[in-house]
């Protein structure tokens, strides 16, 4: 099956929203890698992604991610599966929240399973995450 109407009928609407939003991650997955490539190196406040790929490892995924790229492409017309219209707002509306809840759950309470708790942690750790949490919160209404 490569097209036309063979897979039409096959999925009900259901799956047909499923296979797509799989299909959809798969593809916002390779993006990120992609950008990855990309980018070269970068450096945050608590990371840095160095450039450890040769040359010929950096042209051998690009090939692999074309390659994706087209089975994507097939399968959408397969399948009949739409396309999802994101604007940057609905993008960072949907990504703050799981931010904040890492952060609101970042206290220096919560830190016990790992062993005793200093007593002076949470003056110093507790406000800083809260003030975290409350320009998530500012960022999500911004895009609201």
């Amino acid at each position: 099956m490569t097209g036309g109407d063979s897979a039409k009928g096959l999925l009900n609407p259901s799956q047909k929203d499923s296979l797509r939003i799989s299909l959809m991650l798969i593809e916002k997955g390779i993006l990120e890698v992609e950008r990855v490539l990309y980018d070269g190196e970068h450096e945050g406040v608590f990371f840095r992604i160095s450039d450890d790929l040769r040359q010929e490892t950096k042209t051998g995924i690009r090939t692999l991610i074309e390659e994706i790229r087209v089975i994507l492409r097939e399968m959408k017309d397969q399948f009949h599966l739409g396309r999802e219209i994101n604007d940057k707002s609905r993008a960072v509306f949907a990504k703050v929240p799981l931010l904040w809840e890492i952060s609101a759950g970042t206290k220096a309470s919560r830190l016990r399973g790992y062993g005793e708790i200093d007593p002076r942690l949470k003056d110093l750790l507790n406000p800083s995450m809260e003030r975290l949490g409350d320009l998530l919160i500012s960022m999500h209404r911004m895009v609201s």
